[in-house]
């Protein structure tokens, strides 16, 4: 240790130096408050013994000084040394900042505990100062880290985005809207539409259970396998030789063969619930196949809403799950509406679920408006559900819907 004594008594200096030396510490002395202070300012001192009274500037001064205006990184253990005894003493040394008392004359024993007390002050505020800096680098290194893998979920939602539909623009008499309300940076939900011919047009929207990146890039895998390019081992389209018309498969047929690929190697357990869509363009008529997924709504010109399917198991769960196709015909002007669970699912404060009727309500209520506006209202209706007597801002779940209108 670094000691600096001050004493203004040449002799008790000298004393204590001796003493302290023999312990194996640094000693400066010095004979007043004022230069002891500038000795404070120049060096790394790690304790100080100081006299309580001095001509000038007193040990409570100089106390003062350490404590209010010096700038040092590291602690000064201060001991006072002193005659006086009293109670009130005490609490006005204490007050400016001394952390003991030495009783003069000093006892060497009790110099030499003391002493041994402040070191091991002294050490732990150092451990605790190395502690503190490796904290402070280990934060740095976490929150680059953090930063690092903020910036590489952000870009995969910004893939994620590119993977849904960007254009209503399809060469078939359909009218289409959808809405996406993800309830992370990543979601687990993911829809899409696609000509199959020049008169047959495919709808899917899936639910990943589950959130984050496991179920997001999931869902990606997905979108790779239902791409409708028309490749031998395409899964939308039956086996074709080269130079063949391919013809494409029921959706109970797409459905159950994804249910067989994920069973046998779907190793990480996701599942996910569907449904997957074939309209014919020319004449209305349509098949599709529910997994697990919430029911399909078809809004009827007059503003009836059915809902179609029987239910079915989520795909990637149940080895021996069969998938049946379920037919249905929409007349120009007529809607099919798929969606989440997030929608239906959707809490209020008071735990109380949105539900399908008050989806349908709304589809059946906006059946005249165009379908964009229709998809928008719903999703208000939503938004104004969740919200109701709460500050809550972001959903639960995924917020998905896809609608097409024959036209």
């Amino acid at each position: 240790m670094k000691i600096l004594v001050v004493d203004d008594d040449i002799a008790v200096c000298l004393y204590l130096k001796n003493v302290l030396e023999t312990l194996h510490h640094e000693v400066i002395m010095s004979h007043d408050a004022k230069s002891a202070w500038e000795i404070i300012q120049a060096e790394e001192i790690n304790i100080l013994l100081t006299d309580w009274i001095m001509p000038g500037l007193s040990g409570i001064d100089l106390c003062q000084l350490v404590r209010h205006v010096s700038d040092k990184s590291h602690y000064v253990y201060i001991i006072l040394l002193t005659g006086k005894s009293s109670d009130n003493d005490r609490i006005m040394g204490f007050d400016s900042g001394a952390d003991d008392f030495i009783l003069k004359p000093v006892i060497l024993r009790e110099l030499i505990v003391r002493i041994k007390a402040a070191k091991r002050v002294i050490e732990l505020e150092h451990e605790l100062l190395v502690k503190n800096q490796q904290l402070e680098l280990a934060n740095g290194t976490i929150k680059s880290h953090y930063e690092q893998i903020k910036q590489d979920v952000n870009a995969a939602a910004e893939i994620q985005q590119t993977l849904l539909p960007h254009t209503v623009e399809i060469p078939l008499p359909v009218n289409l809207s959808w809405d996406y309300i993800p309830a992370d940076i990543l979601a687990g939900d993911l829809f899409n539409f696609y000509p199959l011919d020049d008169k047959h047009i495919a709808l899917y929207l899936i639910d990943v259970a589950g959130h984050g990146v496991p179920a997001a890039m999931f869902s990606v895998y997905l979108n790779k396998m239902l791409s409708p390019e028309k490749l031998p081992e395409s899964i939308i389209y039956k086996h074709f030789s080269s130079g063949e018309i391919p013809q494409f498969k029921s959706p109970a047929q797409i459905v159950q063969s994804l249910n067989e690929h994920f069973l046998k190697s779907n190793d990480s357990m996701l599942y996910f619930t569907m449904i997957y869509a074939i309209i014919n363009t020319e004449t209305g008529a349509g098949e599709l196949c529910q997994a697990g997924h919430p029911y399909p709504l078809i809004t009827r010109n007059d503003g009836i809403v059915e809902a179609l399917g029987e239910g079915g198991h989520p795909v990637g769960l149940i080895e021996e799950a069969c998938y049946e196709n379920v037919s249905f015909s929409i007349r120009e002007g007529e809607r099919l509406t798929l969606y989440s669970d997030g929608v239906t699912e959707c809490f209020n404060i008071d735990g109380v679920p949105f539900e399908i009727e008050r989806l349908k309500a709304i589809l059946s209520d906006s059946h005249k408006m165009p379908i964009q506006q229709s998809i928008k209202k719903v999703v208000s209706g939503v938004t104004r559900w969740h919200r109701l007597g709460t500050s809550k801002m972001s959903f639960e779940d995924d917020i998905s819907l896809l609608s097409i209108e024959f036209n």
